[in-house]
């Protein structure tokens, strides 16, 4: 889950409400669904946070995007050119979609400020509080038992079977905040990279409650992955056990210097993820550039897909990109039976969300017990 979405840095201190960083709408408890908090929104007097309607001229132009996507996949299948050859257009039309889709249902920016996450970002900040956060933030490092891990299950779509778990990253003690704000203000206080690294190490220990066979997922940044300590952290871990899933910070300055960094941890088995496809375009961007073993769909693609063409158009045209170029699929914030009927019968393979499992404690989660889906038949 991108700390900064898919955008780089907020701009002016800006940040949408709807973006986290360790885990889905975490700083509202591990009960709340994307649902229950538009009826908290509407109770406060705030609009719910749905998609607006595609205007016709832009429906025009997404006709035309996704019917060059079918083409291009029809000269794969019955034209005889290989997908090595195709399967850069067929990247370049789905990013076109997904950018005339977030320029349509954009919402409008936020006000200078709002929340606690804009503000740790600020840089209008009181005195002192740059060393009085770095001093925090190096407690919860070396304290040991503030920084705690839950779990989410990853589950098959096509028979209910538990294949794996993301790693989400908590908060106790006086630092029972929001995730996405106490990392927020690591970054700006310098220390994002050993937070992040904190994390990773906790999160890993949760691998031997795993059963064999299945996979831990991991957030990272980019200038996690660079860190020389990052090996480190992983060496003694059961590499083809891990993906790293990588979120955005800000923007990549060299992708030929963070590939080389991911080429060395994937040769020793580790996989990769790219997470919040159809966000944005930095998610693309690492798609076309990094050659990932799995692509995330972001929420965002995700939510009422089931009565949205336009989100069904886009999830088929990467989930038809991912069976050509190699990649695993994997839906994010499933929270309905609808939702999820309907990634099923886009062939999204994998997915994760509320309706699926909700995070619980390491200790809790048993990947064993059936996820009460059925096969797809």
């Amino acid at each position: 889950m991108a700390y900064f979405g898919a955008h780089g840095p907020p701009q002016g201190g800006k940040l949408a409400s709807n973006r986290q960083y360790y885990g889905e709408r975490d700083h509202h408890g591990e009960s709340m669904t994307n649902q229950e908090l538009d009826h908290q929104r509407s109770s406060s007097g705030i609009p719910p946070l749905a998609a607006t309607p595609v205007p016709a001229a832009l429906a025009v132009a997404l006709v035309v995007v996704l019917g060059g996507t079918a083409y291009t996949a029809t000269l794969t299948a019955v034209g005889g050119l290989p997908a090595a050859t195709v399967a850069p257009v067929l990247a370049a039309l789905v990013v076109a979609a997904l950018a005339l889709i977030h320029t349509a249902r954009s919402p409008a920016p936020a006000e200078e400020g709002v929340g606690p996450v804009a503000r740790a970002l600020s840089p209008h900040r009181p005195i002192g509080w740059r060393a009085e956060r770095q001093a925090r933030i190096r407690q919860v490092i070396a304290a040991g038992d503030v920084l705690t891990t839950v779990l989410q299950p990853i589950v098959d779509l096509n028979d209910g079977h538990r294949v794996g778990a993301e790693a989400l990253a908590r908060f106790g003690g006086r630092e029972r905040r929001s995730p996405d704000v106490i990392f927020g203000e690591a970054l700006a206080v310098g220390l994002g990279v050993e937070l992040e690294l904190a994390a990773l190490e906790t999160g890993l220990t949760a691998l031997g409650h795993l059963p064999p066979g299945s996979y831990l997922s991991l957030n990272v940044s980019p200038s996690t992955v660079l860190s020389a300590r990052l090996a480190q952290v992983l060496d003694g871990a059961e590499a083809a056990r891990i993906v790293l899933e990588l979120t955005e910070h800000a923007e990549v300055a060299d992708y030929d210097v963070l590939t080389r960094a991911l080429d060395t941890l994937r040769r020793r088995g580790v996989r990769l993820a790219v997470d919040d496809a159809g966000a944005g375009f930095a998610s693309l961007r690492h798609i076309v550039r990094l050659s990932p073993d799995f692509i995330k769909l972001d929420v965002s693609l995700t939510r009422g897909i089931d009565i949205d063409p336009v989100r069904q158009s886009l999830a088929a045209a990467l989930v038809s990109f991912a069976r050509d170029t190699g990649p695993v699929v994997v839906a994010e914030g499933i929270e309905t039976e609808a939702e999820l009927e309907a990634l099923r019968h886009l062939g999204v393979p994998l997915g994760q969300g509320f309706h699926l499992g909700r995070p619980m404690p390491v200790a809790a989660v048993d990947l064993r017990e059936p996820s009460g889906l059925s096969r797809l038949g």
